[in-house]
């Protein structure tokens, strides 16, 4: 490629980097030496007769049978020296040039020490430069380097590898001082090192401070394979892509092991590594500090396919996208596996990683942490592409809108499709933002703050809090502290300081907590058989269950009156009939009676095996032939399962007269109690059931109860989890099921038919009603996080981000700032609690109650919960008892001896217990009832936060109001000291 012979000159330069230490026993034909200081024959036969420029030795490697190894002791090394050239010849061009079948090693202490072979390459450093004069300047970044002037006459590649085979290696080397800033093309590639159409592995070297247009320590041309282990790149940049790495070849193979990419800059993309049109491999890289305009440490494009696995992303910055890697790859697949992202930044979209243009990256069981964007998308971003997030940890990252994840493009409305699962996704703000109508489909996931009418907490998933092992935290001198995103787990947490299992004294509610049908992988034993949810899910750091963790129960809707309920041990059908699979797989079949749409032979024939057990009333045993019987109060137990039958027959009906003793069932497996009514009305027996997780209740009417009657059992039954079945091929539609879930007194779910359900995915019963955080930073709307009664800011009230008692809060005026809800509870209907942090407040003014109504040409007084008395500033409640003939309560207000408008910060609250009012101030009981004081007045109007219900002057709330809570029960002194202690 190049004109040049080699001659005669010297140099030298000892810099220290890394420590690097190893003894090479020679396996090559010939070994040949290089010192600078060598003054012996000079024809590199060993140490005191060494080449004293490398460009001889090369010379002579060229000529030599291979394999050849070179060795070079430490100093500093220049392709210009050992050259002859033409008069027209371009010193610029001047490089090393590697040869295939040549081993290029460096670090040697050669002549001066007393053993020339001894190798360290941070104490002999060996450096080959392209500073031809020797009058680089120092300067203080990657980004000078572009225009500094001591650099514009510096060698174009300083090495280069040309059309080389699968045998050419450097190792040990420190490569500096390259800058392709040539007018021809081929010298604005790779600074450091061009490599085109060549094998070439690189070991233990350094690139450092080289400059390009493309590349700007190397550059990977058409058909360049790259095997790159435990290099380092530090401040070097390029003008257009790739401030380290040009990966853009056609064709081209980059693989990376254990290597550090540190304080890169490219002018428009890549900081670190601009890759595409390829595949390329990065394994335990760490990218650092590096900045550009898009993807601060890797930019891909051009359908390129990269792989990461076990890489670092830490305080990468750009000015647009990216901050950590941007993906801009057209109908290809990326990996990221157990890789972090952290403290990255983007000036636009996507501080840890953006992703746009059809690229469909799977992110799997990585950590973003701290990192931020200016717009969207702290941590991720998406526009108009692909991508599955599965088994990550996404916590503290920011943004003004999506601080976990964002979605769009401006105005440009081309939605993406995102699916994420077993992910934590924490203390991000507002979690999720969602400009183009994407499809982001959220499974399984512990997830903090979804916004209330955008998203909902999908089925499956939960927010409660992580129980991360250490969060990061500022220490006193204001340094980021790394946090561990292990969970805590009694039965053992790997903890990566002592690198040894600890147990704590808590468990995380994100154990076992993740899809059951995805598999467990590496998780040790003691894993409860599901996976967990957070990045360590599914490897050999998830942290164990603990012994007697839960078993998962699984239910099947079959159609009309058939259930199928199972744990791993045990499968149950109860009232097989009209199916259309033939399974054999039942270990007991229950039939409630002997009608045809209930008791089928041929479709028990086809769940049945030799094993299987039939258990049933005494006539529907009698015509099946053999079985157990079973009477109503009768319980039966097995070894994975107990049978209980209760009563089930009609009340106004003809059809299921009790006289039968048919019956329902109520399955204890897995430590759930299943309840499979069979075909009854409501009926008296269904208030003593007992606890109930999941109640099938027939809905469909004409012979059993109808949708009302059935969600009118829900009250009596109070089961976590109520589903409407018989309906849908004989009697019942749709529609019934549909106003039974409507109507329930708890949660429904209207199954589809063959549709499965498993206990981690069941509703747990909260008493939380409603919950108002009042943590948002901006808008007019106070998001209900614990249902859709999602309040209106009226006046002008203004939000405090970080200035509540839990996170943000809401400051009122005093004058005419309040919230407005449509959250109704009829104090008069059973025991409720409500509790709200207060910092503030004057005489008279009130903290939560109830609009006043217009009935006609009357109006109703609505209620007061809260307030403060209009003397001393106590807390006290207006909520009295009902009036015979009067729409107004009475006086019997209920007064505390706690002033709470004293300036600090108080958690305030009422109790109802069904015969008693209490007030608590800061989780004490302030005050309480002597009486008996039952009922309450009756009233249903919607919620008033910071206003009384007439709004009259003088009783807006003037101060902080902070997370307003509402329960549908009493609370008790321990939950209520709890609450107190929540900040």
């Amino acid at each position: 490629m190049f004109k040049m012979l080699r001659i005669n000159l010297r140099g030298r330069l000892i810099t220290s980097i890394l420590l690097f230490a190893a003894l090479c026993i020679s396996t090559f034909g010939k070994t040949i030496y290089v010192d600078d200081d060598a003054a012996g024959a000079n024809d590199g036969s060993n140490w005191e007769n060494a080449y004293t420029f490398l460009q001889e030795a090369l010379s002579d490697a060229e000529l030599t049978e291979k394999p050849v190894e070179i060795r070079v002791a430490q100093g500093v090394y220049k392709p210009s020296q050992g050259l002859v050239a033409t008069p027209e010849f371009d010193w610029l061009t001047a490089t090393f040039q590697l040869i295939d079948g040549v081993t290029l090693t460096g670090g040697y202490a050669g002549l001066g020490e007393l053993d020339p072979n001894i190798r360290d390459i941070v104490k002999f450093e060996t450096i080959l430069s392209g500073d031809l004069h020797g009058d680089d300047a120092k300067v203080p970044d990657a980004n000078s380097l572009l225009n500094d002037t001591t650099r514009q006459e510096n060698s174009h590649h300083v090495v280069t590898a040309s059309n080389i085979g699968s045998s050419a290696v450097m190792e040990g080397l420190t490569i500096t001082g390259g800058n392709a800033n040539g007018e021809q093309e081929e010298h604005t590639l790779g600074g450091g090192l061009y490599c085109l159409n060549s094998h070439l592995e690189i070991v233990h070297c350094f690139f450092r401070g080289n400059i390009s247009v493309y590349g700007g320590a190397i550059f990977n041309d058409d058909f360049g394979a790259l095997t790159v282990k435990n290099c380092h790149f530090i401040r070097n940049t390029a003008a257009m892509l790739g401030g380290a790495i040009d990966n853009t070849g056609r064709y081209s193979i980059l693989v990376m092991e254990h290597c550090t990419f540190t304080e890169n800059h490219a002018v428009s993309s890549g900081g670190a590594i601009m890759t595409g049109s390829s595949d390329p491999m990065f394994t335990n890289c760490i990218f650092e500090r590096n900045s550009s305009a898009r993807g601060g440490g890797i930019y891909n494009f051009m359908a390129g396919n990269p792989t990461l696995v076990d890489c670092m992303f830490i305080g990468n910055s750009v000015e647009h996208f990216g901050g950590g890697m941007y993906n801009n790859s057209g109908e290809s697949g990326q990996f990221l596996i157990r890789c972090t992202f952290k403290d990255n930044f983007a000036g636009w979209y996507g501080g840890g990683f953006y992703n746009s243009y059809n690229g469909k990256p799977l992110i799997e069981n990585c950590i973003f942490v701290n990192n931020s964007s200016s717009h969207w998308g702290g941590a991720i971003h998406f526009w108009r592409s692909i991508g599955e997030i599965r088994n990550c940890t996404v916590v503290n990252n920011s943004a003004q809108k999506g601080g976990a994840l964002g979605c769009g493009f401006e105005d440009e409305m081309i939605p993406s499709n995102v699916k994420i699962s077993n992910c934590i996704i924490w203390g991000n703000g507002e979690e999720i933002y969602n400009d183009d109508n994407s499809q982001i489909t959220i499974t399984h996931g512990c997830i903090k703050d979804l916004i209330p009418g955008r998203f909902e907490l999908p089925d499956g998933c939960i927010n409660e809090a992580p129980c991360f092992a250490e969060p990061r935290y500022l220490d006193a001198n204001g340094v980021w502290v790394d946090g561990d995103y292990h969970l805590k787990s009694e039965a053992g947490r790997w903890d990566p300081y002592s690198e040894s299992w600890v147990v704590d004294d808590v468990t995380s509610p994100c154990i076992d907590a993740g899809d059951p049908n995805s598999p467990v992988g590496d998780e040790p034993e003691p894993n409860g058989g599901i996976i967990n949810m957070g990045a360590y899910g599914g490897t050999a750091e998830a942290s164990m269950s603990p012994a007697g963790a839960e078993e998962i129960v699984y239910i099947q809707w079959l159609g009309h009156a058939s259930v199928k309920v199972w744990t791993e041990d045990c499968i149950v059908y109860v009232d097989p009939q009209n199916l259309n699979i033939s399974p054999h797989d039942a270990t007991f079949v229950c039939v409630t009676h002997t009608h045809g749409d209930h008791y089928s032979p041929s479709d028990i024939a086809r769940v049945s095996n030799a094993q299987t057990q039939f258990i049933g009333p005494p006539d529907v045993v009698q015509r099946y032939g053999s079985g157990q019987t079973i009477a109503p109060g009768q319980t039966i137990e097995f070894d994975f399962v107990t049978v209980k039958a209760v009563p089930a027959y009609n009340t106004n009906k003809p059809n299921h007269p009790k006289s039968n003793n048919w019956v329902g069932f109520i399955l204890e497996l897995g430590g759930k109690r299943i309840y499979v009514a069979g075909d009854t009305d409501l009926i008296e027996e269904m208030k003593s059931l007992g606890d109930i997780d999941v109640a099938f209740l027939p809905a469909g009417g004409t012979y059993t109860m109808n949708a009302t009657e059935a969600a009118e059992a829900t009250g009596y039954i109070k089961p976590d989890l109520a589903i409407p079945y018989h309906w849908g091929r004989i009697v019942g539609t749709l529609s019934d099921a549909q106003t039974f879930a409507e109507l329930a007194r708890c949660p429904a779910k209207v199954m589809a038919v063959g549709e499965t359900i498993s206990s981690d995915d069941w509703p747990v019963y909260s008493p939380l009603i409603a919950h108002w955080p009042l943590d948002e930073a901006e808008g007019d709307i106070a998001n209900d996080s614990a249902g859709d009664n999602h309040g209106t800011l009226e006046g002008e009230p203004v939000w405090q981000p970080a200035g509540g008692k839990i996170d943000g809060a809401l400051l009122l005026d005093g004058i005419d700032d309040y919230i407005s809800t449509d959250f109704v509870l009829d104090p008069a209907k059973g025991s409720f609690s409500v509790f709200a942090w207060i910092q503030g407040g004057a005489p008279y003014q009130v903290i939560i109650s109830q609009a006043d109504i217009l009935t006609g040409r009357f109006v109703k007084p609505g209620s007061i919960w809260l307030c403060v008395d209009p003397l001393d500033g106590k807390l006290m409640t207006y909520l009295g008892l009902a009036s015979a003939g009067s729409p107004i309560p009475p006086a019997p207000r209920l007064v505390s001896e706690s002033v709470i408008t004293d300036g600090q910060w108080h958690h305030v609250g009422f109790v109802w217990d069904g015969s008693y009012r209490s007030l608590y101030v800061d989780g004490i009981e302030a005050a309480r009832d002597t009486a008996a004081q039952n009922p309450l007045q009756s009233v249903t109007s919607g919620l008033r936060i910071g206003a009384n219900g007439n709004l009259e002057a003088g009783n807006f709330f003037s101060g902080l109001i902070d997370d307003v809570r509402i329960y549908n029960i009493a609370l008790e002194a321990e939950q209520i000291e709890e609450l107190a202690r929540k900040q």
